[in-house]
């Protein structure tokens, strides 16, 4: 008796955990598609108003960078949202996600993990792609 609930109990948690894995595959597949679909629109509208192919390359592995990033942002924000009601399970995927960037910095790593764990709590993800310039010697910093 005892063990046939066990073992049927543990056959649906089984099968809620695969439906959810497939389904979060299948979103990634879809995913791809459209991004795939975004960068075809953009080729051919970029060959439509004749952009040197040189400059055109550029712009798609802006795109595909900046797909690639944004698609890392979702997942971010969709896992801890998933996770917020563990506390100390939420503080120590912070830390490894964000805290341990900002305690490379010289200051920052002198900074107690409780007030890395706030600053972390504050930071957010900004995609910046290789080589663009974030500040001018000179400029106001806005």
């Amino acid at each position: 008796g005892l063990l046939m609930v066990l073992m049927i109990t543990t056959s649906v948690i089984v099968g809620v955990a695969v439906n959810g894995v497939a389904q979060f595959v299948s979103k990634l597949d879809e995913h791809s598609k459209q991004t795939n679909e975004r960068l075809v629109k953009v080729s051919n509208f970029l060959r439509w108003y004749g952009v040197p192919q040189q400059l055109q390359g550029r712009v798609h592995a802006y795109l595909q960078q900046f797909f690639e990033n944004q698609d890392r942002e979702e997942v971010k924000i969709g896992l801890m949202e998933w996770i917020k009601k563990s506390d100390v399970l939420r503080a120590d995927l912070n830390l490894a996600l964000t805290g341990q960037c900002l305690a490379r910095h010289r200051l920052l790593g002198m900074v107690p993990r409780a007030a890395l764990l706030d600053i972390c709590d504050v930071c957010e993800m900004v995609f910046h792609p290789p080589g663009e310039v974030l500040q001018t010697p000179g400029a106001e910093v806005s």
